[in-house]
């Protein structure tokens, strides 16, 4: 079951998501009014995914909040706001969000954002562990691996590469 964390400044509209998500068989992990008061939280949450308004209380608004959501943890945010000007639109991309859901929305439309969010992130995350996995297996293994080039340029190897054939790493005395 996913937990999901509602950041919405309007007490009645977070009370209606939260209905929402509970009746479709979701957790939800918190419901917070401004993006310091879930970051303040979020080490400790750990959401799966975040539904966040754009025009919430606090220094933070919604787009900001998601892009420092992002760098810190990656944890997938689906924007839910009333506000489509070209302005805002533009500067919510920077925060890289999963998706912008107009309100009032549709519950089938949020319902299909959120598994479309949900399936996104569990994929983006296992590709992140198999990258980390080849990194570690190119860098750490036993075997002397190296990349190269076109032309045959070694352009990267590992300690056990550069060992067998006597080198040295590129900026070692």
């Amino acid at each position: 079951m996913a937990g999901i964390v509602v950041v919405e400044d309007e007490y009645i509209v977070a009370l209606d998501i939260r209905g929402f998500l509970e009746r479709s068989g979701y957790e939800v992990a918190g419901v917070f009014a401004s993006g310091e008061d879930l970051l303040a939280r979020l080490d400790d949450l750990r959401p799966d995914l975040i539904l966040m308004d754009i025009k919430i209380r606090g220094e933070l608004d919604g787009v900001e909040t998601a892009r420092l959501v992002h760098e810190r943890m990656q944890v997938p945010v689906l924007l839910l706001t009333a506000y489509a000007d070209d302005e805002t639109v533009s500067r919510a991309k920077t925060s890289e969000p999963f998706g912008y859901i107009l309100k009032p929305f549709e519950e089938r439309e949020l319902r299909t954002a959120i598994e479309l969010a949900l399936y996104r992130a569990g994929m983006e995350r296992k590709l992140r562990e198999s990258e980390e996995r080849f990194r570690r297996l190119f860098k750490e293994g036993i075997s002397g691996n190296f990349l190269a080039d076109a032309e045959g340029r070694v352009i990267d190897a590992n300690p056990t590469f550069l060992r067998l054939v006597g080198a040295r790493p590129t900026g070692a005395p």
